[in-house]
């Protein structure tokens, strides 16, 4: 409002040692908008100052229950007054020795002492901490971050870290055994990674000793090699041993893509069955999607590849097209008369006799003018019998045979002999003109 003020206040901290400039800008309603104050100031050393280095501090991996070798941090006075050393601590499995006492803890502009760390896990695995310098410099207590890795102190091993089993198979054994410097006492309790179905015999096992992992639940499904791990816990130790399955499999392929043919040709295909880290089961060949009256043969239709892939020839056998039509036929297919028709001739002999008798009261008669009645009524019935034969007589339709033109995608299919719940398949196509 008029005659109103309002307050800003404006710190300056320097990042850099030297002079810096900036602006503050007021938009508002006034003439001369926007309205500016420009501001400066000079970054200067402080005081009171303090370097280290380095930041951070990484040991690696180490045994547990054992010393590092030590690892220094150098602590600077890059300010401009004395700096006091208050305290230097240390966090987790670390600990320090230092230089700066020999000082009495202070360090003249310029003067420098270090401290020196060493780690000690006392868990395997992940472990961190911290170097701490308490001080009367600006953002005392300075720090420095520590890390390093606890390895257990016994290991794991097997025979074989990489086992070899045919695919299908639902489960496998693998040896697991322990060791341990002579002072290592404790059990080592095994159990696997997730993702694995485990047991142990035993499920604990001091060093020196084995167990026989079965891992099991198997499936065709599983990734190619199938990676897992075991571990062993013995405390706050745990050891780590990382095993494989390799399955043994195999795959179909087929060339040519594409094969044309007129009806009643064959059609002839190249078929490897090729193995993988060691396949050598027999595989059981086969055909499913077939055209019509098609029929598909193997040079062989059981193979067992050998370290390198199988070659079979694949004939697909087509029948050329026909077509015909049965006889006519005077009868249903039932072989008798239709009741219709039946009624038609009782009809027909009705009227016959009828006539007949009519012709005998009247027999000069009819024979002076036309030829006998009997002669007309006999004719009349052949000749509505004939008709009544002529309606029954039906055709049969015409029968196709042989494989239809058009374009197909069959299926080739390879079983494993030993388990027929693995097949492999590929797909070839054919086209019949």
């Amino acid at each position: 409002a008029d005659g109103g003020t309002c307050t800003i206040n404006v710190t300056f901290t320097p990042s850099t040692v030297g002079a810096e400039t900036a602006d503050i800008t007021i938009t508002d309603s006034a003439s001369g908008n926007p309205h500016t104050i420009s501001l400066s100031g000079t970054g200067v050393t402080a005081a009171t100052a303090v370097t280290l280095l380095p930041t951070s501090l990484s040991f690696g991996n180490q045994t547990v229950g054992t010393v590092s070798s030590t690892q220094t941090v150098t602590i600077t006075n890059t300010g401009t007054e004395t700096l006091n050393i208050t305290g230097i601590t240390t966090t987790g499995d670390f600990s320090q020795t230092n230089t700066c006492g020999a000082v009495l803890n202070t360090l003249n502009v310029g003067q420098n002492c270090t401290v020196s760390t060493s780690f000690a896990p006392t868990a395997s695995g992940g472990r961190s901490g911290t170097l701490s310098i308490s001080d009367n410099a600006a953002g005392s207590p300075q720090t420095v971050a520590l890390s390093g890795t606890g390895v257990a102190n016994f290991s794991l091993a097997s025979s074989s870290t990489t086992t070899t089993v045919s695919i299908g198979s639902s489960s496998v054994t693998i040896p697991v055994s322990a060791s341990a410097p002579s002072d290592f006492t404790g059990t080592i309790t095994l159990s696997c990674s997730s993702g694995a179905t485990c047991s142990f015999n035993p499920a604990s096992i001091f060093a020196g000793q084995s167990s026989t992992l079965t891992l099991s639940s198997l499936g065709t499904s599983m990734p190619n090699p199938f990676n897992f791990t075991v571990n062993g816990t013995s405390g706050s130790q745990t050891a780590n041993l990382a095993l494989s399955v390799l399955f043994s499999d195999y795959a179909l392929s087929a060339t040519p893509a594409l094969d044309t043919i007129t009806a009643g040709q064959p059609a002839t295909y190249t078929l490897l069955v090729t193995p993988s880290n060691g396949f050598d089961k027999q595989v059981q060949l086969g055909c499913t999607n077939l055209p019509v009256d098609a029929t598909c043969t193997f040079s062989s239709s059981n193979v067992t590849p050998d370290g390198s892939a199988a070659t079979v020839t694949l004939t697909i056998n087509t029948v050329k097209g026909t077509s015909s039509s049965p006889p006519r036929r005077f009868l249903p297919p039932g072989g008798t008369l239709p009741p219709a028709w039946l009624l038609l001739v009782f009809m027909v002999v009705l009227w016959g006799m009828l006539r007949l008798h009519r012709y005998l009261d009247d027999r000069r008669v009819a024979a002076l003018r036309r030829p006998p009645l009997w002669s007309r009524a006999v004719s009349c019935g052949l000749a509505l019998a004939l008709v009544a034969l002529l309606a029954g007589c039906r055709p049969g339709s015409t029968i196709t045979t042989g494989t239809p033109t058009g374009n197909y995608t069959v299926t080739v299919t390879g079983t494993l002999g030993s388990n027929t719940a693995v097949v492999r398949t590929t797909l070839i196509n054919l086209a019949v003109t």
